[in-house]
């Protein structure tokens, strides 16, 4: 049986999987719904799950078979298929969903988008860059597969978690988690929508490694660093990538994980300062080895961030950027985002003159958060991001009524709805009010 699936057969798009037979070809398509048992006279696949099972099989993948999407079969971590134990799996369950066990047995780890917001925790993580790599939806966001590394294994966890509610990324590492391949069906069929071989996934970054707190080489972590290695051969310009990049009363491994963030934090372009500067502060608070430091013990990772990012940089003066990094640092804590830290900026001031205009408490509360993202986060053009679910979380209300609120304020032209939000972005607007 095994020889009428070969490797050119499995790209694994559902084109792909129905041309592994003809009796798969020639039966009628059932896009979008459940498979049923199919009647089966010969060898072959009896639906799209089982030609899917044997082509991953062929492929060299430790896969698992899954009833939703536990592994119904005890001891799965380890379990050798066959073509012939695949067949007699299909003929007991033809429904049964397939999947690859993780880690370093298949090579691979799985990037799991959460939720809404997910893309952009994800983007900031690979510095605005995500790798192309094999990639599917599922109906609460994409997955994308990348290649192992060893110094995952030495974190001694099966997965990681990065950013919370909407935003949350899952990261699957295994070895003991296994995650659902296209073309599965939990409420929906997961459906390749980047590549279609597993093999072919892309590298995970030094930079994101020692984001993650993996504790790689020297030569790792000289590659991580590579875009802050500036020298002082002028001294009146920048110093040197020791003097800079690293704080003698730190260890190595919170070096390294400080010079990824101040890599990843860097302002490439317009309009991005803000949401950067921000980014940088709230990564340097989540590493453990800085909990307790003080913002001025800092300050060579903040010149080395400074004097890369300062062409792209509105405010050039450098006493303002380091004012304004220690007001930030003094203020931020692991786990906020703009939204939340804009928040309690807000109640510490003053209410807008505005605010005095509406008579429920939450529309000021509201009215105050705009203000301050437009003062402190908007970008260049005077814009700044806002989802209704983040407004609701910071001002104590249902996402229903902050929605309804943010209307409101638009219609009463104390905002303006420059871009509206998508699954995956959060709505631009731009305070309108004196």
């Amino acid at each position: 049986m095994s020889a009428e699936i070969s490797v050119s057969d499995t790209n694994l798009d559902r084109s792909a999987l129905c041309s592994v037979s003809s009796t798969a070809t020639a039966r009628k398509k059932t896009s979008g719904r459940h498979p049923r048992r199919q009647s089966r006279k010969s060898k072959q696949p009896i639906n799209y799950l089982h030609a899917a099972a044997l082509a991953y099989l062929a492929l060299g993948l430790p896969i698992t078979l899954c009833m939703g999407k536990a592994p119904w079969h005890t001891g799965w971590q380890t379990l050798e298929w066959t073509p012939e134990s695949i067949d007699k799996a299909y003929q007991q369950r033809p429904a049964a969903n397939v999947g690859v066990v993780l880690g370093q047995r298949s090579g691979l780890v799985d990037f799991d988008c959460d939720g809404p917001d997910a893309e952009r925790t994800l983007l900031e993580l690979f510095d605005g860059e995500i790798p192309t790599t094999p990639s599917w939806q599922s109906q609460r966001g994409l997955h994308r597969l990348f290649k192992w590394h060893p110094a995952l294994e030495r974190l001694g966890k099966n997965k990681l978690v990065i950013g919370e509610d909407d935003g949350k990324v899952e990261i699957l590492i295994g070895p003991n988690v296994q995650t659902l391949l296209p073309p599965s069906y939990v409420g929906m069929k997961r459906e390749w929508v980047e590549g279609t071989q597993a093999l072919d996934a892309a590298v995970i970054p030094d930079s994101v490694l020692l984001q993650l707190g993996c504790t790689l080489g020297e030569e790792g972590a000289e590659r991580a660093s590579s875009a802050l290695l500036i020298t002082d051969r002028c001294p009146t310009s920048v110093v040197s990538v020791v003097s800079v990049v690293s704080v003698s009363t730190l260890d190595d491994t919170t070096n390294q994980q400080a010079r990824a963030v101040v890599q990843r934090c860097v302002v490439k372009g317009a309009g991005t300062t803000n949401a950067k500067f921000l980014s940088l502060v709230i990564g340097l608070k989540s590493i453990a080895g800085l909990k307790g430091v003080m913002g001025e013990d800092l300050e060579p990772f903040i010149r080395a961030w400074y004097y890369v990012s300062v062409p792209h940089m509105k405010e050039k003066d450098w006493n303002e950027v380091w004012g304004r990094w220690l007001y930030l640092w003094g203020w931020a804590e692991t786990g906020h985002d703009v939204v939340q830290l804009a928040y309690e900026t807000s109640q510490q001031e003053p209410l807008p003159a505005i605010a005095q205009a509406f008579s429920v408490r939450a529309i000021q509360r509201l009215v105050g958060l705009c203000h301050v993202l437009q003062r402190d986060h908007a970008d260049d053009r005077g814009v700044w991001y806002l989802s209704c679910r983040s407004a609701a979380a910071v001002i104590g209300v249902e996402y229903p009524a902050a929605a309804k609120f943010l209307r409101l304020l638009i219609q009463r032209e104390v905002l303006e709805l420059v871009e509206p939000g998508t699954k995956v972005k959060a709505a631009r607007y731009r305070y309108c009010a004196a």
